[in-house]
């Protein structure tokens, strides 16, 4: 991890809020497209829904100094194919578990009955993240937050390309988690920027003891997220074959 922020500020930083030993932060989600994307989507709108789905979806992140649970809170009155979208664009998983000490992170999907069913698959992953730390900052919610950048591979076809990604991380709440699969900042992360979407701290409320229930995901098979994108290929291409059969 490069660092351009001091070293003893986040050590002091750190201490304030070491009583705390547990916390719930609540993020919303905002998707944005170019005209091109939307225009494109025009017939069917599945992009525009999971935009404006964004303001009644809650997203949870449960934590305690070595564990956490990333999820996006059901709400059964909202539409589930825009709430599945949003889910998909973001890479929110039904649950992920994120362990520091074992440096692993577990994502439990969601089954949509075609491709993927009920607990089939678990995917692990390393919880190692290269970040770049800035001494670049900004308040969010009273919060003095700095910006630490890193990059994702996304894939086009067959070809991978570097997207930049870009948390603001607090160093005065001294948990190493964030949305999603981010983590390994001395901070917890309050905003989280890729390319379409952004996940924003709505609230947050830290503990003094260890009373928040973290769940470990389960599925029955545990597989790596390149075998799970060549199942995906595999399965979708046989329903391709199939369709034409008919």
């Amino acid at each position: 991890m490069k660092t351009y922020l001091p070293l003893l500020l986040l050590f002091t930083f750190s201490f304030i809020y070491s009583q705390n030993k547990s916390g719930i932060a609540t993020y919303k989600l905002q998707i944005a497209f170019d005209k091109d994307a939307l225009e494109v989507d025009k017939k069917y709108g599945y992009l525009q829904k999971a935009i404006d789905i964004c303001n009644d979806l809650e997203y949870k992140l449960v934590f305690n100094k070595n564990e956490a649970n990333f999820f996006q809170e059901e709400n059964q009155k909202l539409d589930i194919v825009a709430t599945n979208m949003a889910n998909i664009l973001s890479e929110t998983p039904k649950i992920s578990y994120q362990n520091i000490e074992q440096n692993i992170l577990l994502s439990e999907l969601k089954a949509d009955g075609i491709l993927i069913q009920q607990k089939e698959f678990l995917i692990k992953e390393d919880l190692k993240i290269n970040w770049t730390i800035t001494s670049e900052s900004k308040l969010i919610d009273n919060y003095l937050c700095y910006k630490a950048l890193t990059t994702k591979i996304v894939y086009k076809g067959d070809k991978g390309f570097n997207e930049n990604v870009i948390a603001w991380f607090c160093p005065t709440i001294p948990f190493s988690f964030g949305p999603t699969k981010y983590s390994g900042l001395p901070g917890l992360i309050l905003e989280l920027q890729e390319k379409n979407i952004a996940f924003t701290l709505k609230s947050l409320t830290l503990n003094d003891n260890d009373i928040v229930k973290i769940i470990i995901a389960t599925a029955k098979k545990t597989i790596s997220q390149t075998e799970y994108n060549d199942i995906v290929k595999t399965r979708m291409e046989t329903l391709q074959s199939m369709s034409k059969q008919k």
